[in-house]
């Protein structure tokens, strides 16, 4: 079966010793209810702490209200975008050797630029049954962390599955199973500028 948000949860309750759940869809005791006010916004930090390459497409946006402003266009981020976060790279065209613009920016939720069309590189909601294994190890170790104060108040066992996932303090939250990850799932294909020489347009790369 493929891998849930219910999963994440219960391989989380599961480490803290917890009983596991149904639903955060509609919660109906507290520890659901505790996974349902934590789980969608723990996940997009997850996904937005790093520019994962599973988590990374390109499209041609879509135009928005023209700025007034310095700027001559507005886009819109497309609606799988990551909450709150911008594009990781822009580009006129696609092909190879296409090099990014410099020359934009990312306010209040509108892409701004000078040059049309655009295509952008962004982080996109990826669904849990996507996920590489090294990233499920990861997300079910910190999402233990972000629990255990809260359901049967494991507070030790939070702090040493903060450890597990993201390292000890003087690794500055690059460590664990999170420094882990990014350093393996980087092994599996040379570093390159995001999608520059990618394609077909908005596929998810990586998988």
């Amino acid at each position: 079966m493929a891998l849930t948000d219910v999963d994440i949860c219960n391989k989380a309750l599961t480490k803290l010793g917890a009983r596991t759940i149904a639903s955060i869809a509609v919660p109906t005791n507290d520890t659901e209810r505790a996974c349902a006010k934590l789980y969608t916004e723990t996940k997009a930090m997850w996904l937005a702490a790093h520019p994962w390459r599973f988590t990374v497409k390109r499209v041609l946006l879509v135009a928005a209200a023209a700025p007034v402003n310095r700027w001559t266009y507005g886009w819109s981020m497309p609606g799988d975008a990551i909450a709150g976060t911008g594009p990781l790279a822009l580009f006129n065209a696609v092909g190879a050797n296409v090099a990014p613009q410099k020359d934009w920016e990312f306010t209040a939720g509108v892409v701004e630029t000078n040059t049309t069309p655009v295509y952008a590189d962004y982080q996109f909601n990826v669904s849990e049954a996507s996920w590489p294994p090294l990233f499920v190890a990861f997300a079910e170790a910190a999402f233990a962390a972000e629990l255990g104060p809260i359901v049967q108040d494991r507070s030790t066992a939070a702090n040493d599955y903060r450890v597990e996932a993201w390292g000890t303090p003087g690794e500055g939250g690059s460590g664990g199973k999170f420094g882990f990850a990014k350093r393996r799932l980087a092994m599996y294909r040379p570093p390159q500028s995001f999608m520059q020489d990618e394609g077909p347009l908005a596929e998810a790369r990586f998988r």
